[in-house]
């Protein structure tokens, strides 16, 4: 990691997990900006911005790092709620594994 420090917008953390949320407006310079920063730092990250991004970007909903869009509050409940449900049985089957 480069030595900079990073600021996020908020700090999850339980059960032994760490995420780092920021929220910005929809643009193609807030998306540089935040994934530069997520990728410079080793804990999980969650990227939320409210709007559109370019057509030809995809939501990243799997990896450390994870980008999702959205329009209204209940949009982003929702896809948070889906999010946290995948991550959870993931988690929940890799540490069956273990």
């Amino acid at each position: 990691m480069s030595g900079l420090v990073h600021q996020f917008d908020l700090l999850a953390s339980g059960k032994g997990r760490k995420i780092l949320v920021a929220a910005r407006c929809a643009s193609p310079r807030h998306l540089l900006i935040e994934l530069a920063k997520a990728l410079d730092v080793d804990e999980e990250v969650l990227i939320l911005f409210r709007g559109s991004l370019p057509s030809d970007f995809k939501e990243i909903t799997e990896g450390r790092v994870k980008v999702i869009t959205f329009e209204t509050p209940s949009e982003l409940e929702s896809k948070l709620k889906q999010l946290l449900r995948v991550t959870a049985t993931s988690s929940s089957a890799v540490e069956a594994a273990a």
